[in-house]
């Protein structure tokens, strides 16, 4: 009886003896709040539309936000993640999300991203800047080169 009481309460408690690969995928995005993140995202997307399409009424950029489903886009995510992680290295993942530098990472990486990606735009100007401005030096000083000519023996 004692056993039974004790495995009742274990698994009312939600501990697992067992999950699935799918589970700890499901964990490790929950973990991540990855499904909330592409919300997060969608939203951005349709914010811009609004601005776009400012005739549009509020009530239905408000019903499609409405009909996004986070358990839409998870299930859409699993397969990649089983595709590209084994179960040991998703064991790993969650095992590192839970820890106090995991959680961290996980809040702070929105705002990474987000820097990051002005970063890159930056440099990218930079390089597209002296590209431009190499171009315009070599047409001054010097006719193109001729076409290559295909060899034939």
């Amino acid at each position: 009886m004692k056993k039974i009481a004790l495995i009742v309460l274990l698994m009312t408690s939600g501990f697992s003896f067992a999950q699935t690969k799918t589970e700890k995928i499901k964990t490790l995005l929950t973990l991540t709040n990855s499904a909330n993140m592409g919300i997060q995202m969608a939203s951005q997307f349709l914010d811009s539309f609004k601005q776009a399409y400012p005739d549009v009424p509020n009530d239905f950029w408000e019903g499609v936000k409405k009909e996004m489903n986070p358990e839409e886009i998870e299930n859409m995510i699993i397969p990649v993640y089983d595709k590209h992680f084994t179960e040991k290295e998703i064991d790993d993942f969650i095992t590192f999300y839970k820890t106090d530098s995991g959680k961290k990472l996980i809040e702070k990486m929105p705002f990474v991203f987000q820097e990051s990606q002005s970063a890159g735009q930056e440099w990218g100007r930079k390089i597209a800047l002296k590209v431009y401005e190499k171009i315009e030096e070599r047409s001054k000083y010097s006719s193109p080169p001729p076409p290559m000519e295909s060899k034939k023996k």
